[in-house]
């Protein structure tokens, strides 16, 4: 297949980091990829969807005339990709457990789908590898398992020059740029700025996104006269994203759960010193006190302690926002992975093309 571009049909919600990494399979992968999914937002009608296209999905997938079938989220879409019977079939896990929330009632019901799908599935991507471990403990091998970063656009992302240079006694500007869910604690962040406000501290703080949570956020902000200092944006397209963390020295994450975020790796690319909360997926990327701060998660005065800190601490912000542009140069670029994960997928499109059928008995 040297040279010959393939056809992949991905079955995922097409969001900001579905569409990037769709960009990035046809840009640096040589690949031709086509999307499927679901149409309804609503709960109750997305799972209506989704029962719906059990009994036609190997159809849909058929008229596609994939080489290969990638379902991202196991306990979904991953499932999906597996009951349509295609091969070779690719799932791609969304956080450090796609079966969530855990101790749910739901839960024996999504660890039995994932199971399903990682019998059936010829390779499972896991962004990083504390993502594994949940996937191993529902029944995958080590044979199925490709462990690499998606990676974001460093071309895109990149780093304004000279932005490593701190300076004492300026107005401070931080970003959030995650979704408004109760997952990412936002409240706890708008806290901590309230309290460095009151200390006197010259800090602007930019909220970009939209979710459940924006009514409350707002209300929040209001009701503390954070207006002057603080912006909620809304949605804000992931091309002009960019362009705030370029502009913004700290980057703020309080999620209490997490794969391999895109987020913290845009805000690393760009040259924002991270601080995000102290959890595994984190840990990962952001060693504390060398590259970033990590904070204890729902705790105001551990967040509020970091963030003096790095104002205070030209040195380490210097160093830190080099060496994150670096390491995400080297770890987590589409342009140096994408080529890879396409190169998987020829192995099982090669492996696979002795078959006559493509589906699956």
């Amino acid at each position: 297949m040297e040279g010959k571009k393939i056809k992949i049909l991905l079955l995922a919600d097409m969001l900001a980091n579905t569409r990037q990494w769709v960009d990035g399979l046809e840009r640096y992968g040589n690949a031709e990829v086509t999307v499927l999914e679901l149409r309804n937002r609503n709960k109750l009608k997305r799972i209506a969807e989704w029962i719906n296209i059990l009994f036609t999905i190997r159809k849909k997938v058929r008229s596609c005339q994939p080489d290969i079938v990638i379902g991202y989220r196991l306990t979904s879409y991953g499932f999906l990709a597996a009951w349509s019977g295609f091969k070779p079939c690719v799932l791609a896990s969304q956080g450090i457990t796609d079966v969530w929330p855990e101790h749910h009632w739901t839960t024996p019901l999504k660890a039995a789908l994932a199971r399903y799908a990682i019998k059936r599935a010829d390779m499972i991507h896991a962004w990083g590898a504390h993502m594994a471990v949940s996937i191993f403990e529902l029944g995958a091998e080590e044979a199925q398992m490709f462990i690499m970063p998606r990676g974001i656009d460093t071309e895109i992302f990149s780093m304004p020059e000279g932005k490593e240079n701190h300076t004492n006694g300026r107005t401070f500007t931080m970003c959030v740029t995650r979704g408004l869910y109760p997952e990412y604690n936002h409240i706890v962040i708008l806290k901590a700025v309230k309290r460095l406000a009151d200390e006197g501290f010259g800090i602007q703080l930019t909220i970009a996104g939209t979710g459940a949570e924006q009514e409350n956020i707002q209300n929040f902000i209001t009701a503390n006269a954070l207006e002057k200092i603080v912006c909620l944006t809304g949605y804000i397209p992931n091309k002009e994203l960019p362009s705030l963390l370029q502009q913004s020295d700290i980057y703020l994450s309080m999620p209490s759960t997490e794969g391999v975020s895109a987020s913290l790796l845009e805000a690393m690319s760009c040259g924002c010193f991270p601080i995000v909360s102290d959890i595994v997926a984190n840990r990962v990327l952001v060693k504390t006190g060398e590259n970033g701060y990590l904070a204890a998660l729902d705790d105001v005065n551990d967040l509020c302690s970091k963030i003096k800190a790095i104002i205070n601490n030209p040195d380490l912000f210097r160093n830190a926002v080099l060496e994150n542009r670096d390491y995400v140069m080297r770890n987590a670029s589409l342009k140096t992975n994408m080529p890879l994960f396409v190169g998987k997928y020829k192995e099982l499109i090669i492996a696979k093309s002795k078959s006559v059928n493509h589906f699956a008995v």
